[in-house]
């Protein structure tokens, strides 16, 4: 068990903004990930946008908002 975590903990310094940081540099590091990673950010964030957005549709949650009998809300 000790030897799996000594694993996950020298993994992390494989992370592309692993390293040390001042304001600057940490905000061009994230800048720089995010421009190389836009396009699967922008998607991720549309597909789960669409999908939050079906998943309020198929739900009335203003109808269970109203609802006072927890016999009717099962």
């Amino acid at each position: 068990m000790r030897r799996n975590n000594i694993t996950v903990m020298n993994s992390f310094s494989s992370h592309p903004l692993y390293r040390k940081h001042d304001l600057d540099s940490a905000m061009s590091a994230l800048w720089m990930f995010y421009r190389e990673r836009f396009m699967i950010l922008f998607v991720t964030a549309f597909i789960m946008s669409f999908g939050m957005q079906l998943f309020t549709l198929m739900f009335d949650f203003s109808e269970l908002m109203n609802l006072t009998d927890p016999v009717e809300m099962l």
